[in-house]
């Protein structure tokens, strides 16, 4: 396993900071039922790998703090886990679909690189609205009303997965 190679990273909000790949602790982390009920699986990997705030994003926190994960949007999260994991493994992922169509079923082995992902950077307008509250609106075309939204932290993240 990769523990103790690190790199520095910049999530697609602009929070970058030092990662290290997975220790033993952590495998341990991905097999405790109790934390993954409880949906603290993704926070406890990310404290633990997330070695060094560089620049806190949008986020405010003082670099020599932790991060709180809870208040970190899903986005950076992922993007986090995505490159603990590029340390731990490597970027190489190999998977297998089956065909969904009944008269095929086939199996379909793949494998794609995880650097090769296409990253969106958080547009100005979203970070912004960030910022004000995490409140933005939208009109459905179809039903003509506004609608509110927020984007997804962590905490949200938590309560859909409990």
């Amino acid at each position: 396993m990769g523990g103790s190679v690190t790199d520095i990273i910049t999530t697609p909000s602009g929070l970058s900071g030092r990662i290290r790949g997975l220790k033993v602790r952590e495998e341990r982390i991905l097999a405790d039922r109790k934390l993954a009920r409880s949906g603290s699986q993704v926070d406890e990997l990310l404290k633990a790998c997330w070695l060094e705030t560089l620049e806190a994003g949008p986020y405010g926190f003082p670099a020599e703090s932790p991060v709180n994960w809870d208040k970190v949007l899903v986005g950076d999260r992922f993007f986090a886990l995505l490159k603990i994991r590029v340390l731990t493994y490597g970027p190489d992922y190999a998977f297998s679909l089956t065909c969904e169509r009944p008269a095929c079923r086939a199996n379909i082995d793949w494998e794609l690189s995880l650097n090769d992902l296409p990253v969106r950077l958080l547009s100005l307008p979203l970070k912004d609205a960030f910022l004000a509250g995490n409140r933005l609106e939208t009109r459905l075309p179809e039903a003509g009303c506004k609608v509110w939204f927020k984007l997804m932290t962590g905490a949200d993240e938590r309560r859909l997965s409990q």
